[in-house]
């Protein structure tokens, strides 16, 4: 298990555990944003840039439509690239979504619980702190399926640790979903 930046550690010694993270964030505007057919009798919602897919139903990505005018999102930021992110998430004017939206389900945790476990094949982000809920157990927050990186320095356990970051920088305490729960196709996170 590793312990990735402990805050007692970068308040004794006054480092910014944030200041070598690199982030790509995309603008986007709600008002703009439309639910259209995707290919293979999906639906997404888009804008001109931004766009998010993947949604069984036309009803999933009407829902998330509405999840993303409530929030007033107006950027989206990447764990890697766009074509190839293992944590995408929302933000409103910079920061962290703030509050519920009717409809979504939701798993809260402590972001300073966070640990990075290594799976049987991947790496797993667990809120293993005592006042998680369900009784003091952990819960498994993010899932870093392997990509033929299988040593704890490898290019999976890196985005693994940048995403537990990304995590702390906004204060994320929810991971939320649209469209069915574990596999939403809209997964955001907010306070």
């Amino acid at each position: 298990m590793i312990n990735c930046y402990d805050r007692h550690y970068f308040k004794h010694f006054r480092v910014d555990p944030m200041a070598a993270l690199r982030e790509e964030l995309s603008s986007f505007s709600t008002d703009r944003a439309t639910v259209v057919r995707a290919g293979a009798g999906g639906w997404k919602v888009q804008d001109k840039a931004v766009e998010f897919g993947g949604f069984r139903t036309e009803g999933d990505a009407a829902q998330a439509q509405r999840i993303l005018r409530h929030c007033r999102a107006d950027s989206t930021g990447y764990l890697a690239t766009r074509n190839h992110s293992s944590l995408r998430y929302i933000l409103v004017g910079g920061r962290a979504p703030v509050g519920p939206a009717p409809g979504e389900y939701v798993l809260e945790f402590d972001p300073w619980g966070l640990r990075l476990k290594r799976g049987s094949r991947g790496w797993l982000v667990s809120d293993e702190s005592p006042h998680s809920r369900g009784g003091g157990s952990h819960r498994d927050v993010l899932w870093f399926p392997d990509r033929g990186n299988h040593d704890r320095s490898g290019v999976d356990a890196q985005e693994a640790r940048t995403a537990i970051k990304i995590i702390r920088k906004y204060g994320f305490t929810r991971k939320c979903g649209v469209g069915g729960w574990p596999d939403s196709a809209l997964i955001y996170f907010r306070r």
